[in-house]
This record gives C-alpha cells, structure tokens and sequence, in this order.
C-alpha cells in the first residue's frame, strides 16, 4: 500500500469516528434535555388550552 493511499485511509477512518462522536454527543444532548423538551410542550399544551378557555381567569 502507498504512502498516499495510507493517508487517504486514515483520513477515511478519522472522518467515520468524528462521526460516530458527533452522534453519541446528539444522543446525550437529547437524553439531557428529555425534562426540558417535555417541560416546554405542557407549557405549550397549557397555552392552548387557556386559548381555548379565552383566558376567563386571566382577562380583566
């Protein structure tokens, strides 16, 4: 095997583990933020909600 074909493999294999770290990061990012994610969709779920109601409680 020549010199560049070496280089051009280690290229290949050092590109596929950055993606393979990029991806465990996502993961961890998304098992991270599950609270939030589901924090901000009651939120959004209560919004609606009061939107459906028209804000009885809330309007003045």
């Amino acid at each position: 095997m020549s010199e560049e074909q070496r280089q051009k493999e280690s290229e290949v294999v050092q590109e596929f583990k950055l993606e393979q770290d990029n991806e465990l990061r996502f993961e961890m990012l998304a098992r991270d933020n599950f609270p939030f994610q589901a924090l901000l969709v009651q939120w959004q779920l209560n919004v609606l909600l009061m939107l459906k109601k028209g804000f009885p409680k809330y309007a003045h």
